[in-house]
Parts: structure tokens; C-alpha cells; sequence
């Protein structure tokens, strides 16, 4: 159970890191 809070934990700071890069890249079809 522990492990897979880490994990989510892991993958929103990942996703909130990559989210700037995102929006300032243009999308791709």
C-alpha cells in the first residue's frame, strides 16, 4: 500500500515538472 502512494507521489511530481514543457511545446497531432 506504502509503495504505491510513493509511486502516485512519483508520477504527480513528474507530471507537474513536465507541465510546463507541455503547454510551451506546440502540440502534436
Amino acid at each position: 500500500m506504502k509503495q504505491t502512494l510513493i509511486n502516485i507521489g512519483v508520477n504527480l511530481r513528474s507530471v507537474s515538472l513536465n507541465a510546463p514543457t507541455l503547454t510551451l511545446t506546440p502540440s502534436l497531432p
